[in-house]
């Protein structure tokens, strides 16, 4: 609409050619993942990553995501949101540095939801790396989510004994834009797997209290 925000029906679709570019599949892909785990899941997109004209995908910032966040604070009575699934990491980004620089403004929002009762759940991130997760999951009011293979921690998966909060399988049979059906893993399967285990367990167990669904889904 020419601006840098747009709400409402429609606001966060694209054409199928243009899901195809880019790595925009990606969400269609989540989504799928989250609808196998909890069919009976509803969803509010929120997209992030902007295009140009031509379909070429545009830089996001840390601010893009707090505006995110700060939407779905705000709008999560009207549509009684549960849980957020993010599927977005950055590992290398601050080699050397401090481990975990954020905004003070994602921090505030991202504690503002947990403490409303609306867990973000985020991709630890695929690097192979045991001892470090990515952000945003390394901000330790999210739920960082590492990825399974047989059991153990995949190969491919970030891991914090200190920050990671749950673990999940990270592989699964996905659905493209059009209905195509194809094998996807990483961490981001696993981000939607928990986020839609969490939503179910809301919606079955209403009186469970946030500490008894975090409980729950820690043995299940």
């Amino acid at each position: 609409n020419g601006t840098d925000f747009m709400e409402g029906p429609g606001a966060s679709t694209m054409s199928r050619s243009l899901i195809n570019l880019s790595g925009f599949g990606h969400g269609t892909q989540m989504t799928s993942a989250a609808i196998r785990t909890y069919p009976k899941l509803q969803f509010i997109f929120v997209r992030i990553i902007a295009n140009s004209s031509s379909g070429a995908r545009l830089s996001t910032t840390e601010g893009t995501i707090a505006r995110a966040l700060d939407w779905v604070y705000k709008n999560k009575d009207r549509f009684n949101i549960v849980s957020i699934g993010l599927a977005q990491s950055h590992h290398r980004l601050w080699s050397g540095r401090q481990y975990c620089p954020t905004s003070q403004r994602n921090s505030e929002i991202i504690r503002k939801l947990l403490y409303s009762g609306i867990p973000l759940f985020v991709a630890s991130g695929n690097d192979n790396d045991k001892n470090r997760v990515s952000w945003p999951a390394c901000i330790p009011e999210t739920m960082a989510v590492s990825a399974i293979t047989n059991q153990t921690i995949s190969r491919y998966s970030n891991f914090d004994q200190n920050l990671s909060d749950f673990a999940a399988i990270g592989e699964m049979r996905v659905l493209n834009a059009g209905g195509l059906v194809t094998s996807a893993s990483g961490t981001s399967i696993s981000t939607h797997v928990m986020a839609a285990l969490w939503t179910q367990t809301r919606v079955e167990f209403p009186a469970f209290t946030f500490q008894e669904t975090l409980f729950g889904l820690l043995v299940l």
